[in-house]
């Protein structure tokens, strides 16, 4: 009977512990970007995102910016592209559909434009693959391999060796 006892605490307190643990299913996974956009052909920004949050924000402000008459493209300054490297287009009189939108292409990688047209109420997008891009300012690899002599050491032989070209 105390076996059964013993037996029947642990048990509870077992499953009293695992009710007390935090659930994960509230937790919002996110990873941290900088996305860059212009707007209207004008000087590139970069923002740093760091929850959903914020990234509801910048889209908010981005569709802002296209129902004032611009035009805005913006990317993830990292991503690669995850889903097909076909042209995606998009129209919609929702805003919110709009947002939802850009998200997915921004999380597939995409480099994403969107515009809005006064005149028919709808938000038009354009979303394709990136192309290489070149490296920011404060990036001062130029990915450019060569051969870099050696005769600077005198303890070494004077062979050539392989480097990375910086800026």
């Amino acid at each position: 009977m105390k076996k059964f006892f013993f037996i029947l605490m642990g048990l509870t307190a077992i499953i009293g512990l695992g009710a007390c643990s935090k659930s994960d299913d509230n937790l919002s996974v996110f990873n941290e970007r900088d996305i860059i956009y212009i707007v209207n052909d004008g000087e590139r920004q970069t923002v740093h995102i760091t929850t959903e949050a914020e990234l509801d924000s910048l889209l908010a402000s981005f569709c802002d910016y296209a129902e004032s008459g611009s035009s805005v493209t913006f990317r993830n300054n990292k991503s690669t592209v995850k889903g097909t490297k076909e042209t995606v287009s998009f129209s919609t009189t929702s805003r919110e559909e709009m947002k939802c939108w850009m998200a997915q292409m921004e999380s597939e990688g995409k480099t994403v434009t969107v515009t809005y047209d006064s005149q028919t109420d709808s938000w038009n997008g354009t979303a394709y693959a990136n192309a290489p891009q070149p490296p920011l300012e404060g990036d001062c690899y130029t990915g450019e391999i060569v051969t870099i002599p050696r005769d600077y050491y005198q303890d070494n032989p004077t062979y050539p060796y392989w480097g990375l070209k910086v800026s």
